[in-house]
C-alpha cells in the first residue's frame, strides 16, 4: 500500500516529489481501499474454506468413530447376546450413578 506522507501546498499535496490535487488523492485512497478490500475478501474466503475443510474432516472422523463404536457393540452383542449386554449396561449405569451419588466420582464427572 502507498504510504501518504503529505505536505499541504495550496490546493494540493506533495507525495514524494509529485504534486497531487484533492481529486487525485481521493482516487489513490479509493484504489488503496479496493486493494485492501480484495485482500480482505481473499483472506475471508481462505478462512472460510479452511473452516469448512476442518469441519468436514472432523465430521468424517466422528462418523468413522461412531461406525467403529457400532461395530464393537455388534461384536459384543454377538458374543454375549442381547440379554447379557442389557444386564451389563444396567450394572454399569448403577455403578456410575452410585459413585456419583456417594461423591466418590472422580473428574471429569460433575
Amino acid at each position: 500500500l502507498i504510504c501518504l506522507n503529505m505536505a499541504e501546498q495550496s490546493n494540493g499535496y506533495v507525495i514524494g516529489q509529485v504534486d497531487y490535487d484533492h481529486q487525485e488523492i481521493a482516487l489513490i485512497q479509493q484504489n488503496e481501499n479496493e486493494i485492501t478490500s480484495e485482500d480482505s475478501d481473499t483472506l475471508d474466503c481462505e478462512k472460510r474454506n479452511n473452516f469448512i475443510a476442518r469441519a468436514l474432516s472432523e465430521s468424517l472422523r466422528m462418523a468413522r468413530e461412531a461406525e467403529g463404536s457400532r461395530e464393537k457393540k455388534d461384536r459384543l452383542r454377538a458374543k454375549f447376546g442381547r440379554e447379557r449386554m442389557s444386564q451389563l449396561k444396567m450394572e454399569h449405569s448403577a455403578d456410575v450413578l452410585a459413585a456419583h451419588d456417594s461423591g466418590a466420582c472422580i473428574p471429569p464427572c460433575s
